[in-house]
């Protein structure tokens, strides 16, 4: 493959090199999967999840239906990466960003909610109610500590429960790869259309969590502003020095609660 006059080439291999990484199976020593990734003459290698074949299978891997696949994604990511990039393109560390790309945007935003929840009732709250705030479930919890802070809720908490809410409704399986690289996002705001058509006839406000009115969806501007927020925390999750927020338990939340500040408000 060729991107800008450059050539791009993906391979994988098992990586036998690897102390304490070999694991047999009936008899047989299976290896990790790595894929080997080359740019303008710049190389870096990565494992590829937690994939194991035996060494037999080596010299058939190109012909994995399923690797054809990752081989795919991983091409399309460096052409999006290429095209995108204000200087020089480094293929360095793309493998971390590999993780970062199959992140759940609706995992992501709840932890940066309930981190976000945690921090404002943590000053407000009795201890003990907050400990068992603490282990309720996700929806209950959210539901609960969005009415316990009332008025003095926050624009950053409101939004980040109204995206949540609406992307467990209609995409919950969202990663960062199929918002930016495929038809998910076009077909998420068709979604966001026909449920702000229903509500108009209906004269109903959806709400998130059963206690955030939903406003604005039966508006153009009201769902591109859901959109927008989306594609902002795409943007900020890929900004991130980190091989995964989903997965990095000691990452900061400042950076992407700073992007969740705009209120789906009625036009």
């Amino acid at each position: 493959m060729v991107i800008n006059g450059k050539k791009l080439t993906v391979k994988f291999f098992l990586n036998k090199e690897v102390k304490g990484k070999q694991v047999n199976i009936e008899g047989i020593i299976q290896y990790p999967l790595y894929v080997r990734v080359t740019y303008n003459r710049s190389t870096t290698k990565f494992i590829a999840g937690n994939n194991w074949f035996p060494e037999f299978e080596e010299s058939h891997l190109e012909e994995n239906p399923t690797l054809q696949g990752v081989k795919s994604a991983i091409e399309k990511i460096v052409e999006y990466e290429v095209k995108n990039s204000t200087g020089d393109y480094k293929i360095a560390g793309l493998g971390d960003r590999v993780k970062t790309y199959s992140s759940n945007i609706l995992e992501a935003l709840n932890r940066s909610l309930i981190v976000s929840l945690e921090n404002e009732l943590g000053k407000v709250m009795p201890y003990v109610e907050f400990k068992e705030w603490e282990e309720l479930p996700f929806p209950t919890k959210v539901k609960k500590g969005v009415s316990y802070l009332g008025k003095s809720l926050s624009n950053s908490i409101k939004s980040q429960a109204t995206l949540a809410a609406l992307l467990g409704a209609m995409g919950s399986s969202l990663s960062v790869y199929s918002w930016i690289m495929t038809k998910v996002r076009f077909q998420f705001i068709d979604k966001l259309r026909k449920v702000g058509k229903e509500a108009a006839k209906k004269k109903e406000i959806p709400e998130a969590f059963e206690a955030i009115p939903i406003l604005g969806l039966d508006k153009e501007e009201g769902i591109m502003e859901v959109v927008n927020l989306i594609d902002s925390v795409c943007s900020q999750l890929l900004s991130l020095k980190y091989s995964s927020f989903v997965e990095a338990k000691s990452i900061s939340y400042d950076e992407i609660e700073k992007i969740i500040t705009v209120d789906v408000k009625k036009k």
